[in-house]
């Protein structure tokens, strides 16, 4: 399982609050769901778009390895290393389901704890 950033996640989440830091959260699997979809026939720089707001909202979440991960991806893009992007590309596609379990039972957890 993916390992969550508590300390960073917990920053954001004071800054935005539990409900709008889920909306976010539901906003990028929406939109990670459709990229993944089309990440084999989209162009390079399209990929590299992709990857750079992964990066920023990983950040958010508290995922680092998967933010580091995107981080090399565009980097590896724009230096023109597509077969290496394309390699880690499929690694940040587990990474990515990996971050989805651990997110969402970081939000479960939340919930129960405010049942409680």
């Amino acid at each position: 399982m993916q390992k969550i950033n508590i300390k960073q996640f917990n920053k954001y989440k004071k800054i935005f609050g539990i409900q709008k830091i889920q909306a976010l959260w539901e906003d990028f699997v929406n939109q990670a769901e459709d990229a993944w979809q089309k990440m084999d026939i989209l162009e390079m720089e399209a990929c590299r778009y992709i990857f750079h707001n992964w990066r920023s909202s990983g950040k958010i979440f508290g995922l680092d390895d998967f933010s580091q991960l995107c981080q090399q991806i565009e980097e590896n893009i724009l230096s023109h290393r597509f077969a290496k992007a394309k390699k880690q590309i499929q690694a940040a596609k587990l990474l990515y389901q990996e971050c989805l379990s651990s997110v969402s039972a970081m939000f479960s957890q939340k919930e129960n704890d405010n049942e409680k």
